[in-house]
């Protein structure tokens, strides 16, 4: 296995070798300076001993025994005194800093309950794969050596099983569905001791693509605000329907990047989620009289009133180029009535007015000049001016408009 930098000197192992290293050399610094606290006194009279033992050694042959036995008697106390230091210090603080290191390791492995560990995930919670089969990589951080597994090998095979901590990709080859139903599997990725982290793969068939989905395709072609990119984006049309966020169109939808407006990051999820999504109600059977004759199910409309066109909308706050708040606010129409003055005067669906009648709106003069753009007074006249390089006001006036217009309706057979 390759190691980096870093994790040579975190791994276990290698850590308790240093340490054992420090401390042996902390011994023979100690066994030194015990040895140097040895008095004058005692020095001589070792010396004098010593002396005299040689002397008396030279009167007599030199036999392997006596060798031996002056070596012993030289090192005896170095040696004694080596064997001090490494039991005062090494004893002492080799335990206390060998529980410190255990401790801070396993402070970091011990995982919250619920806490994966992997940060950085591309994979969404389900992901879907067309019934042709396709292979997909992943990426995401994992704070130790992590292994991946499919719950159904047979047809979701992981290509990449394991990997060092840091920067991964995961790898997983579908295989192609022959089969008459959609299928799923579930793929786990565990990094050390933390909790698996998993993600849901559905495939769906070659024959049970709902037939909702190429009116929702024609739907979004035309009618999605941003039609253009939704024309250009892959979609696969056989996804089954398994709920509101998880069908072919939550799929589509999630894999543009040109629809800002309606596939928003959620800073508390740490994903992105849609406001567009699609909802299959149960079946009735026949029609009812009234959705084949077109009225509107005998609900009584309020009577038309004044405005410029604005359906929904949401405030935006603007900021310099370093990021900072400037204290302006705009309003961005999410919905524009068809018709209506702001659409014959070119604004769409999220386009940001950013000045009104020349002003920049602010915290203190938000509220009542947007209440203006809301609810104006019949025959008001205003002059917008989007939030965009270039731009000149445009003057509209207000006029008497539904204020519940239906935009699109359709029944559609089987659903």
């Amino acid at each position: 296995m390759k190691w980096n930098r870093a994790e040579r000197w975190t791994d276990p192992s290698r850590l308790h070798s240093l340490l054992l290293a420090v401390f042996f050399f902390l011994g023979i610094g100690a066994g030194v300076v015990c040895a140097g606290r040895i008095s004058g006194d005692v020095e001589r009279e070792l010396t004098t001993y010593l002396t005299d033992y040689l002397a008396l050694a030279q009167s007599q042959d030199l036999g392997i025994s006596v060798v031996c036995s002056l070596t012993l008697l030289y090192l005896q106390g170095p040696v004694l005194a080596f064997l001090c230091g490494v039991c005062s210090a090494g004893i002492l603080l080799l335990p206390l800093l060998l529980s410190a290191a255990c401790g801070k390791e396993g402070a970091d492995d011990d995982p919250a309950p619920g806490r994966t560990g992997i940060a950085n995930a591309s994979w969404e919670e389900v992901e879907q794969i067309a019934a042709s089969g396709a292979q997909k990589a992943y990426t995401f951080t994992s704070p130790a050596l992590w292994s991946a597994e499919s719950s159904a090998p047979g047809w979701c095979e992981v290509l990449t099983e394991s990997g060092p901590k840091g920067n991964a990709t995961l790898r997983i080859a579908v295989a192609p569905n022959t089969g008459s139903t959609a299928r799923s599997a579930t793929v786990r990725i565990t990094a050390g001791n933390f909790f698996p982290a998993s993600f849901k793969v559905i495939q769906g068939s070659p024959t049970d693509g709902p037939a909702v989905n190429a009116r929702a395709d024609a739907a979004l072609a035309r009618y999605y605000l941003w039609n253009e990119a939704y024309r250009k984006a892959e979609r696969d049309l056989s996804i089954p329907y398994a709920g509101p966020y998880d069908n072919f169109v939550h799929h589509t939808l999630m894999g543009m990047s040109a629809n800002t407006l309606d596939r928003k990051y959620d800073e508390r999820s740490g994903g992105y989620r849609l406001y567009s999504y699609l909802l299959r109600t149960p079946a009735s059977g026949a029609k009812a009289p009234a959705a084949r004759s077109g009225v509107n199910h005998s609900i009584t409309k309020p009577a038309p009133t004044p405005g410029y066109g604005i359906g929904s909308y949401t405030l935006v706050s603007f900021t310099d180029h370093d990021g900072r708040p400037t204290g302006g606010i705009g309003l961005c129409p999410t919905s524009i009535l068809p018709g209506s003055p702001l659409e014959r005067a070119g604004f769409r669906r999220g386009d940001i007015i950013a000045e009104v009648d020349g002003k920049t709106p602010t915290e203190s003069t938000y509220a009542a000049i947007f209440t203006s753009l809301l609810s104006p007074a019949d025959g008001a006249e205003v002059e917008l001016t989007r939030n965009e390089a270039d731009a000149r006001p445009v003057r509209v006036a207000a006029e008497r408009l539904d204020p519940t217009p239906i935009i699109r309706a359709e029944v559609l057979d089987g659903t």
